[in-house]
């Protein structure tokens, strides 16, 4: 049978009408807990026996990265330190907009800048805290993807206004390439730019070739496809990162022998 339980954070990181703690983000740690993110806090959470284990740090700014503020979050590539015996377990929490976004967009029309910071912590550390970083430019509604030589791709979103229906503005055509391993300040790439704007619903996905599909973006209760400032997309595009170009090529297997042996299936 199907239980529900009560889930306290939720309600300690409500806003009254603005909310921002919608959609959390939820990552499971290496210990088997949960890591929760929702508004500008988050916890460890041991969901077998419905307990919070661990309360981590306000992330410094204390400005909201949750719908519909709407900021993204990935889990870093976790990394030994010790021959297996720890893992180097840390979270990435990226873009967002101010408290008072959603109020003046929806009753105001005015679009304020989204948080153009991300919040990074390691959250198995003895004394976790959040360590803050500036993207090169302001970003709410985007997506990050994890490649597959450990970096983080930030795609998509808007550079004011927040997440909602007709609520975003000054899309974001710049894709960035985040290095995790990067020397501090200088961890973030610029790719160029799509002429297509992705922001409420939009989405992105890794490909197994490596390359990244996105795609969606639909501003509006309905689709609206003409005489709107933002357009329902229904395209889809390819983004290929540098480790595709064609200068890396030797650097990459390659299958040099397409014959097998005759495989009997029982």
């Amino acid at each position: 049978m199907t239980k529900l339980f009560e889930f306290p954070f939720l309600s300690q990181t409500n806003v009254p009408y603005f909310e921002n703690n919608l959609y959390p983000f939820v990552f499971l740690n290496v210990d088997g807990n949960l890591f929760i993110f929702a508004n500008n806090r988050a916890i460890l959470f041991d969901y077998q026996s419905n307990k919070v284990v661990r309360t981590y740090p306000t992330v410094p700014d204390g400005e909201p990265r949750n719908y519909p503020s709407t900021g993204s979050a990935v889990l870093l590539p976790l990394v030994d330190l010790e021959l297996g015996e720890k893992v180097d377990t840390q979270v990435l929490v990226c873009g967002g907009t101010p408290t008072n976004s959603f109020w003046l967009a929806l009753n105001k029309s005015q679009f304020i800048s989204a948080l153009d910071s991300c919040a990074r912590i390691k959250i198995n550390d003895p004394e976790p805290a959040w360590v803050i970083e500036k993207m090169p430019m302001s970003r709410t509604m985007g997506d990050m993807i994890l490649l597959p030589n450990g970096k983080v791709l930030i795609i998509n979103g808007a550079g004011s206004g927040c997440a909602g229906w007709e609520l975003g503005r000054s899309p974001v055509l710049n894709p960035l390439i985040y290095d995790p391993n990067g020397v501090m300040g200088s961890r973030f790439n610029v790719m160029k730019p799509s002429k297509i704007p992705r922001m409420y619903h939009s989405s992105a996905i890794l490909l197994r070739d490596g390359r990244i599909l996105v795609g969606g973006s639909n501003p509006h209760e309905f689709y609206n496809f003409t005489n709107v400032l933002f357009p329902t997309e229904l395209s889809m595009e390819a983004f290929s990162p540098p480790y595709l170009n064609s200068a890396y090529s030797k650097l990459r297997p390659a299958i040099t022998d397409n014959a097998f042996s005759s495989v009997v299936f029982f």
